[in-house]
């Protein structure tokens, strides 16, 4: 029986990015892309109408689909700076851009990841997180947006979190490495727990700490058990390949990155069959 669930690809992962990325995914057979808004530095790229209506276009001519869009913002710039503070100030003008972004191309969802600078761990930063997830999700309520937020928190963490922010259109960004390289945690163990927040899932794998420093299936990320316990409970969204095919290791591993990426797809294909 086909499986009900899309694989994407993240845009910031490949060796080719902008709006041509639609034709190579469609091509090696990938259902779609989670999109990235690009860098505070270059002005947030995909804010400007005319880089939007390139996309569109491309993924309309090649048939694929926008999973979510992502700032990554919040991994170059502290989101728990004070309030008016350069960074802060850089962050939520991210956030704000990827919202109106989102809105704009007809994708519902943003992810805000909280790791590098805006690593949502120290229990010290707890109540400013919430507080500023309360403002982007309210930001993004008025745009018709859900809000996806990653983290490597415990489960107890991110459900405590979940309740305290007490926002409808708030929802888990679920990574199958993060949590085990991050934390040392079995990710199949976490997945009850966090289940009911789960919006979408970015899938990559490593070896001895390697941040996406193996192919889909061949690092110490139990794959096939994770996938099969999220199905388990019915999940039946997007998996986003999350492998990195542009640093090292896999980049240096492989003369040929397009073989790669699919030989990933293919694994996941299987493992979702």
């Amino acid at each position: 029986m086909a499986t009900e669930n899309k694989i994407g690809i993240c845009e910031w992962t490949m060796p080719i990015t902008g709006p041509y990325v639609c034709r190579f995914v469609a091509e090696l057979g990938y259902d779609g892309l989670q999109l990235i808004t690009g860098d505070y530095e270059k002005g947030f790229p995909l804010s400007k109408p005319v880089t939007q209506q390139a996309y569109l276009e491309e993924a309309d001519r090649y048939g694929i689909d926008f999973a979510s869009i992502t700032t990554r913002v919040t991994d170059f710039y502290c989101m728990f700076d004070p309030p008016g503070s350069e960074e802060h100030t850089i962050v939520r003008t991210g956030i704000t851009k990827a919202i109106e972004t989102a809105e704009v191309m007809g994708i519902e969802i943003v992810m805000v990841p909280n790791f590098v600078k805006s690593d949502a761990r120290p229990p010290d930063r707890f109540e400013r997180l919430v507080k500023e997830l309360q403002w982007a999700c309210d930001f993004a309520a008025d745009h018709g947006v859900l809000l996806a937020e990653e983290n490597c928190m415990t489960p107890e963490d991110t459900v405590r979190l979940f309740d305290a922010v007490d926002r409808k259109n708030l929802r888990l960004y679920f990574d199958l490495q993060n949590y085990y390289l991050n934390s040392g945690l079995y990710t199949p163990d976490i997945i009850e727990p966090l289940y009911p927040y789960i919006v979408q899932v970015h899938a990559k794998d490593g070896k001895n700490g390697d941040l996406s420093g193996a192919p889909l299936g061949e690092g110490d990320v139990d794959l096939q058990r994770s996938i099969e316990v999220l199905k388990l409970f019915g999940y039946d969204g997007w998996f986003v390949n999350e492998n990195y095919y542009d640093v090292p290791p896999l980049v240096t591993e492989r003369d040929d990155p397009v073989a790669a990426i699919k030989k990933d797809l293919d694994t996941l294909r299987k493992v979702l069959a």
